[in-house]
């Protein structure tokens, strides 16, 4: 997006106390307000806010935009940006199954059920609910056994949604991102099976409803990834994960600003049809076992 607000050649040197802190003094120091920092970078002015508040958590791509779009060089711009990398390390490191113990998982496991609609965006993953079993296993696969074998039922167990007499309508959003690394990455065998199991799931289940969004959609920036739960008769909440944090959302406004994300990205993508055609396309080129 085109700005009438250039960021000067360097803004004067500031001593952050916190990451997030060092991204409000650059652009303080900068002159300019969250709002013309956003376009700068073509996000929202609420998303500039959380991270200047501490309510969304900097990762290192964002600040790495943030440096690059005020043209901030230097010592002090490479041992921030380091600390941050050094946070989103730590947590990668944690235990795999920390999100799923976390208390914000968990309330989302247990309120998907009560749900009238679920709304989701994810980047470069798949949701949880549409994975196949050797596409779990490969991914638990570092775990020992027990582990393993108690993830995937706990994984198919939350599946069983779909089975519901009056299952949530499940309006999910698919990078192609996520396509493209598990074509990639995984095993030809296990990539298959989840773009098979993928493809049933949505010609099966009436309550799914699939799109994929492409790398070319016309968005300024891709959402990140985060799941609303909306009800019937009680307040709309949020999940949202990072590489640094899992959480619910409650604040309504907050949660109303990622309905008004997802339906903008909604906007972009490709409808249920077309995304069928892509996933069975990608499912034919891939090779199979003979014999």
């Amino acid at each position: 997006m085109a700005s009438d607000y250039p960021a000067p050649a360097n803004p004067a040197p500031v001593t952050p106390a916190t990451p997030r802190s060092y991204v409000r003094a650059l652009r303080e120091a900068a002159g300019l307000t969250q709002t013309q920092l956003a376009e700068l970078l073509s996000c929202t002015q609420s998303k500039i806010n959380k991270v200047e508040s501490g309510e969304t958590r900097l990762t290192s791509a964002d600040l790495d935009r943030v440096l690059r779009a005020l043209a901030v060089t230097g010592p002090e711009a490479q041992r921030v940006l380091a600390q941050v990398r050094r946070e989103e390390a730590e947590y990668k490191r944690r235990p795999r199954r920390a999100e799923e113990r976390s208390t914000s998982f968990q309330q989302l496991l247990e309120r998907e059920p009560e749900a009238q609609e679920i709304l989701a965006v994810t980047g470069e993953r798949f949701p949880g609910l549409l994975h196949a079993e050797p596409y779990m296993r490969a991914l638990f696969g570092s775990d020992d056994a027990g582990e393993v074998e108690q993830r995937v039922r706990g994984r198919a167990a939350r599946a069983r949604l779909y089975d519901l007499d009056d299952p949530p309508r499940h309006r999910v959003l698919l990078g192609e991102g996520a396509l493209a690394r598990l074509v990639a990455a995984a095993p030809a065998e296990v990539a298959l099976a989840q773009l098979e199991h993928l493809i049933s799931m949505a010609e099966r289940h009436p309550a799914l409803h699939l799109r994929l969004l492409r790398f070319d959609a016309p968005l300024p920036v891709m959402p990140q990834d985060f799941t609303v739960l909306r009800f019937r008769d009680r307040k709309d909440i949020a999940y949202q994960e990072s590489p640094v944090e899992a959480r619910v959302i409650a604040k309504a406004e907050d949660v109303r600003g990622l309905v008004r994300e997802w339906h903008e990205a909604a906007a972009a993508a490709l409808d249920e049809e077309e995304t069928l055609v892509v996933l069975k396309e990608r499912a034919a080129a891939l090779p199979r076992r003979t014999g």
